[in-house]
């Protein structure tokens, strides 16, 4: 049987380097408590919780140490070497379902978290995401005389 854990660190904090959380490629953070993150998935404390199972982890840099901790006997750790970052529409932060900014960044990464859940194998997942990364990178590309295209399409480079 195969066991799939999806973690999502999408608050701000979680990237942020101006608040007192700093993002970590050691750690993954849950809720914001009184200006400090709690910490969910430690590496060297606690990965061992997720060793040996397919894990999706969209959370800042995790991938580069954490994720090869978790997969030293086992596993499959999808995750972000660097800082995962999108951009928002100020009028839509707080509904980001209706933010058709947020959505050129959150859908790809949406994506490959629904068809690992829906049972697709890591691979055919992986490949959904940089599908959809790239129809966004496109329809960015067609609205390029508009300020800030560039900058777009470099953060979805990046998530990829």
């Amino acid at each position: 049987s195969r066991t799939t854990v999806a973690i999502s660190a999408q608050s701000n904090f979680a990237c942020s380097r101006t608040t007192s959380v700093a993002w970590s490629e050691h750690t993954i953070y849950g809720d914001k408590i009184n200006d400090d993150a709690e910490p969910l998935i430690e590496e060297g404390i606690n990965h061992d919780l997720i060793e040996g199972k397919l894990v999706y982890a969209r959370a800042c840099s995790c991938a580069a140490s954490l994720g090869r901790a978790c997969v030293t006997k086992s596993g499959c750790f999808i995750g972000y070497k660097y800082p995962f970052q999108w951009y928002t529409d100020r009028n839509r932060e707080g509904n980001p379902s209706k933010d058709g900014v947020a959505r050129l960044f959150l859908g790809p990464t949406n994506s490959l978290a629904e068809g690992l859940i829906r049972g697709k194998t890591a691979k055919e997942s992986a490949k959904m995401f940089i599908n959809e990364s790239r129809k966004s990178m496109l329809q960015i590309l067609r609205k390029k005389d508009e300020p800030g295209t560039m900058a777009s399409l470099h953060l979805i480079w990046s998530n990829v």
